[in-house]
């Protein structure tokens, strides 16, 4: 023989399409459990159906172009969400900043109007300066329109 292995083959493929195509069936038994079976059930048994198998699709079928186009749809969906999801976590922090600014300045106001002597540490890292009562009331006059302006 030419090819040993092709009755096998041919026997193995066969099996497969009969068992593609045949049909399930559900029945209770003698002692009351539900059974599943491809063989048909005994005469006395109780409750029999046969199910209803799915069909096998053909491969031009389009449901598999319509599972891509879902899936893809669903990928932007969720590309979406985690973009504005991100957006609004950017917000928040912006937000959180801004108000830790607002207070900043707050205490800054405070401090230049209720101290009677408010020293600054010198730029070029010497020792600090004490500010005049013009450069309070500039930097007083500075902060408060800056927390009108930003902080309503």
């Amino acid at each position: 023989m030419r090819y040993p292995l092709l009755p096998a083959l041919l026997c193995a493929l066969m099996t497969t399409a009969l068992t593609a195509h045949s049909a399930t069936y559900k029945y209770t038994d003698e002692n009351g459990e539900t059974v599943y079976s491809q063989s048909p059930p005994p005469s006395g048994a109780q409750g029999a159906e046969k199910l209803k198998t799915p069909q096998r699709r053909s491969a031009n079928d389009s449901t598999g172009q319509k599972t891509k186009d879902a899936a893809a749809a669903f990928n932007e969906r969720r590309e979406e969400r985690k973009t504005a999801e991100e957006d609004q976590k950017k917000m928040q922090k912006a937000e959180a900043d801004r108000k830790k600014q607002c207070e900043q300045m707050r205490q800054d106001v405070e401090t230049l109007t209720t101290k009677p002597v408010v020293r600054r540490a010198s730029e070029d890292g010497g020792e600090p300066a004490v500010l005049t009562a013009e450069e309070r009331e500039a930097e007083v006059k500075e902060l408060r329109e800056s927390l009108k302006k930003n902080c309503k």
